[in-house]
């Protein structure tokens, strides 16, 4: 789903340990990804990549790591799944869910 023009976003909280929702309410929200210095879940982080290779036809990769106990969150080193060439890592990936802030809640101008 994409974001309607005039509506307006907040970032959702979770109301308990295990939120729960309804369909409905999950076809309003919006998932968005960000590139962050350190990742939201460090024992199965997801890290985004670049390829610097321009006869490449990729440009970023998403690579989510499988859950560890020990060692470093991601490789600092991997390779382009298309060319093989090394790619540079950009960050690691976050994500927020932001829901639609109810119309009676939005300050009138």
């Amino acid at each position: 789903m994409t974001a309607e023009p005039n509506k307006t976003y907040q970032v959702r909280q979770p109301k308990r340990p295990v939120d729960t929702f309804t369909a409905a309410e999950l076809m309003e929200f919006l998932i968005v990804d960000y590139t962050a210095d350190r990742p939201d879940r460090p024992r199965s982080p997801t890290a985004r990549f670049f390829c610097h290779n321009s006869d490449c036809e990729v440009r970023t990769v998403k690579i989510a790591q499988k859950s560890h106990t020990k060692g470093p969150p991601c490789p600092k080193q991997m390779k382009c799944p298309a060319c093989g060439e090394p790619l540079r890592m950009l960050g690691y990936v976050r994500t927020l869910t932001l829901e639609p802030v109810p119309e009676a809640a939005i300050p009138l101008p």
